[in-house]
């Protein structure tokens, strides 16, 4: 019985170590403009974006300790998710994948995405939003843009 108790106790308390532990890993991401309703040069880095176009997040998520980012096996293995909060609480969930998606492009990139139009009745403006990559045993990491909140 004593062992039992003992045992639930380094159990709880490893749990408790393991949630406040730091993160696992760490997010490069950047926002582009979309084809859609395109105002301007796409597939460039932006922060200006007009109603009708599409915004679209691009992002490579690192493991902290090696500093490599995850392949499509460590993704899959690991059960990473990639998921952007917007300041309107809406959730989008991002995927991960090569692009361009045509095979036979010259060169190829992998990375997580998710695009969002802009409704036309949306007034220009500064869209906040943060993401987090969660894997399945809950290690998570998180990227904010810098000075979005100052």
């Amino acid at each position: 019985m004593m062992k039992t108790k003992i045992a639930l106790l380094i159990g709880l308390l490893s749990f408790s170590l393991s949630v406040f532990a730091a993160p696992k890993y760490y997010i490069t991401a950047d926002i582009v403009r979309g084809g859609a309703g395109a105002q301007g040069p796409m597939c460039v880095a932006n922060t200006i974006f007009f109603p009708g176009e599409q915004i679209v997040w691009r992002a490579i998520v690192y493991e902290l300790e090696s500093q490599q980012a995850l392949s499509q096996e460590e993704v899959k293995k690991r059960g990473l998710r990639v998921s952007i909060a917007l300041d309107n609480g809406a959730n989008l969930n991002m995927r991960h994948g090569l692009h361009p998606p045509d095979p036979k492009a010259p060169k190829r990139d992998l990375f997580w995405s998710v695009s969002m139009p802009i409704a036309a009745t949306t007034p220009v403006g500064t869209i906040r939003w943060s993401m987090t990559a969660t894997d399945g045993n809950g290690n998570t990491g998180v990227f904010s843009p810098i000075g979005q909140d100052a």
